[in-house]
This record gives structure tokens, sequence and C-alpha cells, in this order.
């Protein structure tokens, strides 16, 4: 049930970002980083992009519990920041 409320509200966050709003934040436990291709993969299923050369993937690894912070823009998300949740 966990697993379904989290996609949810993922799901939820992303459509309101779609419908007007440029950015959210969402809380999740990485699953995988692929460093190569810049992207997280939470566990609310997502992929997500990771923008620009600010962010710094070496400080995560799968497990860690973040919040990322994503942007859409041209109806593309991506991940303007990352941090350790609390």
């Amino acid at each position: 049930m966990r697993f379904t409320v989290q996609s949810a509200l993922a799901g939820l966050a992303l459509i309101a970002m779609v419908a007007g709003a440029a950015a959210a934040e969402i809380t999740g436990k990485i699953v995988a980083i692929d460093k190569d291709k810049r992207t997280i993969h939470l566990d609310n299923g997502w992929v997500y992009p990771v923008g620009g050369p600010f962010v710094d993937l070496s400080k995560f690894k799968a497990g860690d519990k973040v919040e990322i912070y994503v942007r859409q823009s041209d109806n593309q998300l991506t991940v303007t920041d990352v941090m350790m949740a609390k």
C-alpha cells in the first residue's frame, strides 16, 4: 500500500507541474543511479534525468533517502537539486 501511495503522490506532483506549476519536490529512496546517463531511479518507479553539471551524483548511492527537486520545461522533467532527506 505504501508504494501505491508514494506513486500516486509522485503522479499528482507531476500532473500539477504539467498543469502549470514549474517545480516540485519529491522524496524517496534511490533504487539506482546511472552516472553516465545522469539519471536517478527512485522507489516510486520513476527515473529522473539530472540536469546541469551542478548536481553531484557521487555523493549518493542506492538506498539513500533523498529529496529531489524537479523542474518541468518543454514537457520534460529535470532534476535541479538532490539532498539527503531527514
